[in-house]
């Protein structure tokens, strides 16, 4: 298909119809390799390249029934907001990463009985640690999940805590939103940062493979990086020593004692 639509773009013919079927191949769930994917996104960029207004705004509204906006720019290297005014009322973005959860998810509850539970002591046998034995002694090794339903107020000392320690936060000027970002090869990490991010918003998920330097028996490893885009943080972000010194001496005791359980 790719080779058919390069033909139809060297030969200077509408190849609408065909890129609109290469989209479609490329998002409807089968498993296609990254090498395919670029060459789809490659033709793509091509037909825009080519095209004037009236086939670009033809293109986005086929790009809206398959892609998230972001998935598009990135195809397309172009700022896509200005095209707007072509008439497409929903940006449907099918395939975003944050609904890809969700339905994952809502399958695993319907038919496997999963929950955060679940995933939380799966995660702590895989690192090797004993379940049964901490319940034993009165533990019960996934109760934190619900304690994270307190922190849903961002002003709390604890989101400042993290901030101090895992957050990663990038300002995007040209759209004016803070992005935040947080990553971990930490296996519990995974269920942790989930699940807090979720109170402030559904978080994009990026996994690749890396290697540790300090870990020498582990070969291959997977880091896992999280990102929230468009938030309001009510925190100073990187503070200078006086900002940081000044705003821990606006905390009482039980504030400084919720900064230091987030750091």
């Amino acid at each position: 298909m790719i080779e058919k639509v390069t033909r139809c773009l060297d030969n200077g013919e509408d190849c609408i119809k065909l890129i609109e079927e290469l989209i479609r191949d490329c998002n409807d769930g089968r498993e296609v390799g990254k090498e395919i994917v670029n060459k789809a996104k490659d033709v793509v960029h091509r037909l825009w390249l080519k095209s004037d207004g009236k086939h670009r705004c033809k293109l986005l509204r086929i790009l809206s029934k398959y892609v998230s906006k972001r998935q598009a720019m990135s195809a397309l290297h172009a700022n896509i907001y200005r095209y707007f005014k072509c008439g497409i009322d929903n940006w449907e973005g099918k395939l975003t990463r944050s609904k890809i959860i969700k339905k994952i998810e809502s399958i695993m509850r319907e038919k496997f009985g999963w929950n955060e539970h679940v995933m939380c002591e799966t995660l702590l046998k895989y690192i090797g640690v004993d379940v049964n034995e901490l319940r034993a002694h009165g533990v019960e090794p996934c109760a934190w999940l619900e304690d994270l339903e307190e922190l849903s107020d961002l002003t709390d000392p604890y989101w400042f805590g993290l901030q101090v320690t895992d957050f990663f936060f990038e300002k995007r000027k040209s759209i004016d939103y803070n992005e935040l970002e947080v990553a971990t090869t930490s296996t519990v990490g995974v269920i942790y940062f989930l699940s807090i991010l979720r109170i402030i918003k559904t978080p994009h998920l990026y996994i690749r493979r890396t290697r540790i330097p300090t870990a020498k028996h582990v070969q291959e490893a997977y880091h896992l990086t999280f990102t929230i885009n468009g938030i309001k943080w009510p925190w100073i972000i990187n503070p200078s020593r006086d900002e940081f010194e000044k705003i821990l001496n606006t905390f009482d005791d039980e504030k400084f004692l919720r900064f230091l359980q987030g750091l």
